[in-house]
This record gives C-alpha cells, structure tokens and sequence, in this order.
C-alpha cells in the first residue's frame, strides 16, 4: 500500500492505538510493521482469525497466556529460519487474543 494511503487512513493512528494494547516488545514491533491487507482474501482471512481470537478472549475471560517472551534469540541459536508450524500466524493470533484481552480489560 503507498504511503498517501496511509496517510489519507492515518494508519499511523491505529498502529499507536494498537500498540498501547500490547504487552510485549514483540507485539509493539509486530504492530509497528502492519500494514492493511490489500487483497480481499486475505482481509476475510485476518478477520476470521480476529473473530476466533475475540471467541477465545470471551470463552476464557483473557488471553491464555500472561505474557510471550521473546524466543528469537533462542531460535537463532538453534538455527531454525522457517519453523514449519508458521511462528509468524501463530504469533499474529496471539497479539490479537492481547490486544482484545487489554481492550475488553
């Protein structure tokens, strides 16, 4: 997306209100480096995993996990690039279940 369209959506905005709602350095610099979905197919898919996120808070009156440590280093260590279970979605939905966890608190 270019950068006029940011702008017009003030897309700075949402990320810094987002970000207030995080709880860890990784969902602050996960929300700093979103963007809107541009493709139609992806947009339906983040807002079922927003909704599935939402129904979890609800069902279980928080996120399921307190807080999520930075494993990067850990990671790199062992020297695992690409995990195959997609660290990058899992951690998406788990930014989600915070940010409505902190939203709903």
């Amino acid at each position: 997306m270019n950068e006029r369209a940011l702008k017009s959506l003030e897309f700075d905005k949402i990320r810094a209100q987002c970000a207030t709602h995080t709880a860890s350095d990784i969902g602050r610099e996960f929300v700093a480096d979103l963007l809107p979905a541009d493709d139609l197919e992806r947009a339906r898919m983040l807002l079922r995993q927003t909704w599935e996120a939402d129904g979890i808070c609800r069902r279980i009156g928080g996120s399921p996990i307190d807080t999520f440590p930075d494993a990067r280093s850990t990671l790199r260590r062992v020297n695992i690039r690409k995990p195959r279970f997609g660290i990058l979605e899992f951690r998406w939905r788990l930014l989600k279940a915070e940010i409505f966890a902190k939203l709903k608190g």
